[in-house]
């Protein structure tokens, strides 16, 4: 193939270009490597992703270290430990098998339940020596390991003896299996090219990027975890190499102003103003009237909007939109999941129909796409609403004027590029309804202009917040039937969908037999395994049911459920989401006139930290202040780990430890100009776009 291996789709050039062949190895099929079924292969692409590049990124969090051992006695209960001893009996019932073994002083029982009893037969003879690992327990004073992790030959005790990494979300297949897999592939994965500058390479005494790879799923000791090691330091520096190489494309394309607008008379935004059943806040104009000048400069638009939750940012976004519209200019707002582009299209299409805007909707569930791409070509469409399939799809506009992007931070930086290559010089207006904290949006966002709404409505009530342990859910349950008798809905979140092992939270799995107990035929089900479609129709049972009064769901419902009736929000486990998280949760609910509450449930005892969070949400309704305390709570680091932050999400980066390595990578891509970008950036391009590659 010309040294070229499979088609990934290039957003910097809107085509599709060669993926480097010597990238194979981090992009062949899981089920290619020893032991990967295809149960195993599926459990593995649900949780983590398809590819070993997926796998490579998922990094370690902790250390697990086990003792070799020569009695029983020193082991302690609770520790996982490693210890040859003798078979001395098996015991059997239907649904249960005791090994009985012995360190000649004291015995121990291996308990295995519901297990194939002729593999334990292979495994297991009287009189036999064995060495077993796992994890001790001591069950009505008798030490026993339930299911040992292995059981073996004594020779092989090296192998289990010492300190291994942990890794999360791999439960279903097994932390020792995981770990073999990732060695497997460890194993296949070659040397690359340099892409990082060898100045900064000799400066901080980095490794390659292969060798890093190999450094932080190898530690040996809780430091070599540490995103201050330098294996760690090098990898977050890639991927923030990327997403700057990323950004400067989507500047450098044109930032000199090619179209200029000019104030029709009356003007539509006047016009719009005069249907809206409101005043515009304050904010809101003068955010207006920043915007405005930004269409008047010579330089092309780049603007972030962040806003507090019902801060009306939709409305100000749409009277920036009108300034393009009525130059004869398209527009296109694009939003991360097909409800919140149909509430959108919904809201918006009353004053489009009104002024004489053709609007439409794209996204996977539209039928006449063929029509709708066809009516944007030829510019009879102006004002297009869409999800990922405006980027997906082959669409070509007319004259792209302005894109507006919702949700930002739900869109990769390459994805985002996509629409700005289908005109030449689109003016750009990010939306965040998350507040960032100031000094962290200009670090991650300091080519743009950023702009704060804070103010809400003038009829929205104060939502009132309870923190509530869980001994106290039968009160809870009473109050929500007299809540749900009165007509109004109830949000119920879980942290999780299935019940974990791992984790001592609230599943839906666990939660949903109760509800239904105390609330029959009134429970709809929203989490983000279900289908696109049985997601949307559940979501809209809820909206317009009246029987529909509680929605249990994942955090899947923290952006773009608009539901006027909803007065209760119960967020599970609420001690283990950030404040961010909390106040995008909260937000779904005093989204009218009415009186609502957000019950914050947790399980004691609390932590410090834990109590310091459920304070801040009790006494405080303002996003921007939440923001910051979120990120003195958690650190900037910490705020990346959750989707709904409002900042980038990234595998590799803790921008607690590395926000320097921004400014490293910005003089990085200076040194190297992206328009001529050599053979190792591609590469680099290339494995950090592994969202968007298809293999040929």
């Amino acid at each position: 193939m010309n040294g070229l291996h499979a088609l990934y789709y290039d957003p910097m050039t809107v085509t599709y270009t060669m993926r480097p062949e010597i990238l194979h190895p981090f992009f062949k099929s899981l089920s290619s490597f020893l032991g990967i079924g295809p149960q195993r292969q599926k459990k593995i692409e649900q949780t983590i992703g398809v590819h070993p590049i997926d796998l490579l990124f998922h990094l370690p969090y902790a250390l697990e270290t086990r003792y070799e051992h020569s009695h029983l006695s020193t082991c302690i209960s609770g520790t996982r430990v490693t210890i040859i001893v003798e078979i001395v009996d098996i015991q059997k019932t239907p649904q249960r098998t005791t090994i009985w073994a012995s360190d000649g002083h004291e015995t121990m029982a291996l308990v295995y339940f519901n297990t194939n009893a002729q593999w334990l037969k292979r495994l297991y003879t009287v009189g036999h020596k064995k060495l077993i690992s796992g994890k001790i327990d001591v069950f009505h004073g008798q030490k026993q390991i339930i299911h040992p992790d292995f059981v073996g030959a004594p020779s092989q005790k090296n192998k289990w003896v010492g300190s291994v990494p942990l890794y999360r979300s791999v439960q279903a297949v097994g932390q020792a299996r995981y770990r073999a897999l990732i060695q497997e592939i460890l194993k296949c994965i070659p040397s690359l090219p340099e892409w990082i500058p060898k100045d900064v390479l000799t400066q901080h005494h980095w490794p390659s990027f292969t060798q890093a790879l190999k450094q932080v799923h190898s530690p040996k000791i809780l430091e070599d975890l540490s995103p201050d090691s330098p294996a760690r330091m090098r990898l977050g520096f890639d991927e923030l190499y990327h997403y700057q190489l990323c950004l400067t494309q989507t500047y450098i394309s044109s930032n000199k102003r090619q179209r200029f607008y000019q104030n029709a008379s009356p003007s539509l935004r006047q016009q719009a103003e005069e249907l809206l059943p409101y005043q515009l806040t304050q904010g809101q104009r003068d955010v207006l009237q920043n915007l405005d000048a930004s269409l008047q400069s010579d330089e092309v638009m780049r603007a972030l909007l962040m806003g507090d939750v019902g801060s009306g940012k939709t409305i100000v976004a749409f009277l920036t939109a009108l300034k393009a519209l009525e130059n004869k200019g398209q527009v296109a707002l694009l939003a991360p999941t097909t409800l919140l582009a149909q509430q959108h299209y919904e809201t918006l299409l009353p004053y489009c129909q009104k002024l004489g805007i053709a609007v439409d909707l794209l996204t996977s569930n539209t039928k006449n796409k063929t029509q709708i791409k066809n009516s944007l070509k030829s510019g009879y469409i102006s004002f297009i609403i869409g999800t990922h399939t405006l980027i997906q799809e082959t669409v070509s506009f007319n004259d792209l004027a302005l894109i507006i992007i919702d949700e930002q931070h739900r869109f990769g930086v390459e994805q985002r590029q996509v629409l700005t290559k289908l005109s030449p010089s689109p003016d750009l207006l990010y939306l965040s309804a998350t507040p960032i904290p100031r000094t962290l949006a200009m670090t991650l966002y300091g080519q743009m202009d950023i702009y704060a709404l804070s103010e809400k409505p003038k009829n929205r009530q104060p939502i009132e917040t309870l923190v509530m342990p869980t001994t106290k859910l039968e009160p809870l349950y009473q109050w929500i039937h007299k809540i749900i008798a009165t007509g109004f809905k109830v949000y119920w979140v879980c942290p999780l969908i299935e019940k974990s092992e791992e984790l001592d939270v609230i599943s839906i799995e666990e939660r949903l037999p109760t509800l239904k107990k105390y609330f029959p035929n009134k429970i709809h089900v929203v989490h983000g395994q279900l289908k696109s479609g049985d997601k949307e129709k559940a979501m809209q049972a809820f909206r317009e049911d009246p029987e529909a009064s509680i929605l249990l769901s994942t955090t899947v419902i923290e952006v773009g459920v608009d539901v006027p009736d909803a007065a209760v929000m119960v967020i599970e486990n609420a001690g283990r989401f950030g404040l961010s998280q909390l106040h995008q949760l909260r937000g779904r609910v005093g989204r009218s006139h009415h009186q609502s509450y957000c019950v914050l449930l947790y399980t004691p005892p609390l932590s410090q930290t834990t109590q310091q969070r459920l304070k801040v949400m009790k006494t405080s309704e303002d996003g921007f202040h939440i923001a910051e305390e979120d990120l003195k709570i958690r650190g900037s680091g910490d705020l990346l780990g959750t989707e709904q932050s409002g900042v980038p999400r990234f595998r590799l980066a803790s921008l607690s430890h590395h926000l320097g390595l921004i400014s490293l990578a910005k003089e990085g891509v200076a040194k190297e100009p992206v328009n001529n970008a050599g053979a190792a950036t591609h590469i680099l391009t290339s494995l950090f776009r592994k969202s968007t590659f298809t293999d040929a």
